[in-house]
């Protein structure tokens, strides 16, 4: 009351208000910073679906009238879950935060191909800060459901990681009350792997659901799986997709509904995103064949490699080319170039001395990292099968996959919708396009938690968050 008088004394009181409406700014008066947000990925929606008229996504729609809306994020090479959940997550590229595929690749030895192994911890598998390492790090409570890469990570509060048993990795507090809650079947993963994965993405759900109302946490990663899975199986677009992501709305209601029970709306940040597009694939590639016909590999008669000299790892929309020859496998490599170079489906083939152009890291910078890269084109997705004669197949034929991603992150289909609604958003915003890299420094700034050294860039035009009264999160840079 003194200061108040003493500045009324002195004609200031008017001036000051000025100053404060200038630094806050009319709309950060009806939307403060925020004290949470929710981050929901919902994997495998490409942004060209979202203007599908036939798309039935209620919820949604209402966030998108509501807050701020990407139209494009582009995805990050490659671009498979555990690699683009990552870059959301650290605001890096693969380069940088070194996850390739859903898992560690690792070189078994001479002559054997290499193996992806999934259980492995966050510390083995993501080389960089993560951005709810940064929000532990400023005081504030943190959780995760079903986020790849995040397995006994020590700065989230509560966890049910999407790796191998999930449960029994899950935080133990956590997972006594969600068997308690009849949420988890019990404490095994093989009852809940028998769930099926709509069950599982219920009780993601519900799990999610539960952390909120009980925990009202800071920064909540929720990942939903089951749209990638009916992605896969009858492709983007295809009405059991699209069933897939209504189910999916329905999700995202109940997480809305749990927020306000928990009293936390008014003060919390709404992120509906997904971590790579879709593409339908109704054509396989089996390189291995081709590899298998010349020499370079055996393989049994239903198509898994015994021994390789040179063999490719598929990752959808790429063919990761290794060489493991027990000798220098220079020959072996310029030979299965060469068979493969200007092979149906193959857009281009990448040396190492290219890799940057798509940041990802170089064998000697990462040893996870193949020695070629093969590119598919669009309608294409490489399969691992050395079985048959014919390297180009059918996946109709096959029972392959008929839709796929992976593909380089330049190929729009790979591109996805990101919404904002809430607290610090800017209501009406709009911008065409950015990068999963923005999401993790731009939910630094909404929280007021530090992010160093990060590749991507805060999303300015969508907030309504003054940067002087949060913390700095860093410039962006390679």
């Amino acid at each position: 009351m003194k200061v108040r008088s003493r500045l009324v004394a002195r004609g200031l009181l008017p001036a000051v208000l000025l100053l404060a409406l200038a630094v806050w700014g009319p709309g950060c008066a009806a939307q403060p910073p925020a004290r949470h947000v929710v981050l929901i990925t919902i994997d495998g929606f490409p942004a060209w679906l979202l203007d599908d008229p036939r798309l039935c996504m209620p919820t949604l729609r209402r966030l998108m009238q509501q807050g701020a809306v990407v139209k494009s994020v582009r995805a990050t090479n490659p671009s498979i879950t555990w690699p683009t959940h990552t870059s959301i997550a650290t605001g890096c590229r693969s380069d940088r935060h070194g996850v390739l595929l859903n898992g560690i690749i690792t070189r078994q030895g001479p002559n054997l191909p290499v193996k992806v192994e999934p259980s492995r911890d966050r510390r083995e598998l993501v080389k960089v800060p993560t951005l709810y390492d940064a929000v532990h790090k400023a005081g504030l409570t943190t959780a995760d459901i079903n986020w790849p890469c995040t397995r006994s990570a020590d700065t989230l509060d509560d966890s049910l990681p999407d790796a191998p048993l999930a449960v029994a990795r899950a935080t133990p507090r956590l997972r006594k009350e969600l068997i308690e809650a009849g949420i988890l079947p019990d404490q095994t993963d093989a009852a809940f792997m028998r769930m099926g994965q709509v069950a599982r993405d219920e009780a993601w759900t519900s799990a999610a659901c539960h952390v909120i109302r009980a925990r009202k946490p800071n920064l909540l990663l929720f990942h939903l799986l089951n749209v990638d899975a009916l992605h896969h199986a009858h492709g983007p677009g295809s009405w059991a997709g699209l069933t897939a992501l209504a189910y999916a709305d329905t999700c995202l209601q109940r997480i809305l509904e749990a927020m306000d029970e928990a009293g936390i709306r008014d003060s919390a940040t709404v992120i509906v995103m997904a971590d790579h597009g879709f593409t339908a694939t109704p054509k396989s590639l089996r390189p291995n064949v081709l590899l298998r016909q010349a020499g370079l590999l055996t393989a049994t008669p239903a198509g898994k490699i015994e021994s390789c000299r040179v063999h490719v790892l598929s990752g959808g929309g790429v063919g990761l080319v290794y060489v493991t020859a027990d000798k220098d496998g220079t020959e072996d490599l310029r030979k299965a170039r060469q068979l493969l170079e200007g092979k149906e489906g193959i857009a281009e083939i990448v040396e190492p001395a290219r890799f940057g152009e798509y940041h990802l890291p170089t064998p000697r910078e990462n040893p996870q990292m193949a020695d070629l890269v093969l590119v598919a084109k669009d309608g294409y997705a490489f399969n691992d099968s050395a079985a048959g004669e014919q390297a180009v197949v059918s996946s109709y034929e096959t029972r392959g996959s008929l839709g796929y991603h992976g593909h380089v992150a330049s190929l729009s289909k790979m591109s996805v919708p990101l919404v904002m609604c809430g607290a610090g958003v800017k209501a009406g915003a709009r911008i065409e396009q950015a990068e999963l890299i923005d999401v993790a420094p731009t939910v630094a700034r909404l929280l007021g938690a530090a992010m160093d050294k990060v590749q991507g860039r805060v999303l300015d035009e969508l907030l309504a968050v003054p940067a002087a009264r949060t913390a700095r999160t860093g410039k962006p840079g390679e």
